[in-house]
């Protein structure tokens, strides 16, 4: 298959964070290795070459907020028939219009005397969007970007998609997301992942191939991932709904090849 071109993933995932004040996730960082080890094994027919890096606990140097920016030139190496895929996985949230990302050195600057509230984050010390888009947008080739971050009722506000949507899709940047902005991101404690990161994999490693023209596309994937959330999530109270905007050109970009020709059950 002419055109493949190489598959770049750039996982960032944090679990553990040097302030008490912001509560330890249990899954992002598992997750994020999960997403890299499962796109480092697809199958060869898919891509020319994968390479994955992975920013997460458990390093020698963990997740801090320079360790992130200065991981994003790997984002650089890709070329113009190449796919770029970054992950995320913490808590996030929206203040005034503007998204954050909590990396491990983020920091609340409360007093000892009373909890923590919205306005006790140090912000600088958070990932801004524009920290994260920019290098998205400056790479090159087909790029997709994945966003798991968990609410936490410490330091969670709604995320404002429609904001974060519209500049992806202006800058031709596929862009999903695990739940809806007024919605958490939940997880699963039977499989130690979080619900929409487990979803994604399993439709990955599962290959179906609806239309049954030799790749699972984002779309598929999505789609896939959408109808297994519902069945899945462990409070049945609690809705999510994951998002995908794209252009259309990306909504079928390929993310595996197929084995299966024809339709399973979703569970």
């Amino acid at each position: 298959q002419p055109g493949r071109g190489d598959l770049y993933v750039l996982d960032v995932g944090v679990s553990e964070f040097a302030d008490d004040d912001i509560p330890d996730l249990r899954y992002a960082a598992k997750d994020a290795r999960d997403v890299a080890a499962l796109f480092s094994t697809m199958p060869q027919s898919t891509f020319d070459n994968i390479y994955t890096e992975i920013i997460a606990d458990g390093d020698a140097i963990p997740p801090n907020r320079q360790r992130v920016l200065d991981a994003f030139d790997f984002l650089s190496r890709a070329g113009a028939e190449d796919t770029v895929i970054l992950f995320f996985a913490s808590h996030g949230l929206t203040v005034d219009g503007e998204y954050y990302f909590a990396p491990h050195d983020a920091r609340i600057d409360a007093p000892a005397t009373r909890r923590a509230t919205m306005d006790d984050l140090n912000l600088d010390t958070f990932l801004r969007w524009e920290d994260i888009f920019e290098p998205m947008r400056l790479a090159a080739g087909k790029r997709l970007m994945i966003v798991d971050t968990c609410a936490s009722a410490d330091i969670s506000g709604p995320i404002d998609l429609f904001s974060l949507q519209k500049r992806s899709a202006s800058s031709q940047i596929a862009f999903v997301t695990a739940s809806a902005g007024n919605q958490a991101s939940q997880e699963l404690r039977m499989e130690q992942q979080g619900l929409f990161t487990f979803t994604l994999l399993k439709a990955l490693r599962d290959r179906i191939d609806p239309n049954r023209d030799g790749i699972v596309s984002l779309q598929e994937v999505f789609n896939l991932s959408r109808q297994m959330v519902p069945n899945w999530r462990e409070n049945k109270n609690l809705e999510q709904t994951p998002q995908l905007m794209a252009p259309d050109f990306l909504t079928s970009m390929p993310l595996t090849s197929s084995d299966v020709t024809t339709e399973r059950a979703i569970r």
